[in-house]
């Protein structure tokens, strides 16, 4: 954590997909999983995805989500980043 905390390290994305889960988990207990999905970090990184494989990752997951708001972390730059998308709205937060 020291390391994660002084940059000299970065959270692993495995870190970043066990925490998707949990928080998954606590929207079925809450009774919220029908407004929030969560995109898989690793299907929407253009490092060892092609643009037409990402696209179509969101494309597929738009359209069978029917969800309210889809939230991505994205690692840019060597910083993750969390993207709030709203489709209803057309609206995109970084």
């Amino acid at each position: 954590i020291f390391d994660i905390l002084t940059g000299t390290d970065m959270i692993c994305v495995s870190v970043i997909q066990l925490w998707l889960m949990y928080l998954h988990h606590l929207c079925i207990e809450k009774k919220n999983v029908n407004i929030y999905e969560f995109l898989d970090p690793v299907a929407i990184q253009s490092v060892g995805n092609k643009a037409s494989e990402v696209q179509m990752y969101f494309i597929d997951t738009f359209q069978n989500g029917n969800k309210e708001v889809y939230l991505a972390p994205y690692l840019h730059q060597g910083h993750w980043q969390l993207i709030v998308i709203i489709p209803r709205q057309s609206l995109v937060v970084l």
